[in-house]
């Protein structure tokens, strides 16, 4: 994950948007958690994150919130305004038929 995106990812946030950030793997999802709550955390000191394992997450003061999984972890009941996603994510979600569905339940989709 880049600066570019992760200033996407935390611009969204910060506007009051709900986002999904959907990883092929839990260290990635807990690398662009770490990535994420550094930035965060560098440019608003009352952001609010949660580091319990598998449920991590940024709250910023506006409501906005970046959560983080993994294609291991259930993405069930998701719904919001953006969901970035790893390219590979997309391949395993597409093998399961669970692309579609999810993909439904977002305003906005970005491919990484």
């Amino acid at each position: 994950m880049n600066r570019y995106v992760i200033d996407g990812l935390l611009r969204d946030m910060f506007t009051g948007r709900l986002v999904l950030c959907l990883a092929w793997s839990a260290k990635g999802a807990q690398e662009a958690f770490r990535l994420c709550s550094e930035a965060a955390a560098e440019r608003h000191a009352e952001v609010r994150v949660y580091r319990a394992n598998g449920c991590e997450r940024i709250i910023a003061p506006s409501g906005g919130c970046i959560c983080f999984r993994s294609t291991r972890q259930t993405v069930r009941g998701f719904s919001g305004d953006v969901l970035a996603a790893e390219r590979y994510a997309v391949e395993v979600l597409v093998d399961v038929l669970e692309w579609g569905p999810l993909r439904a339940s977002f305003t906005e989709a970005i491919v990484l």
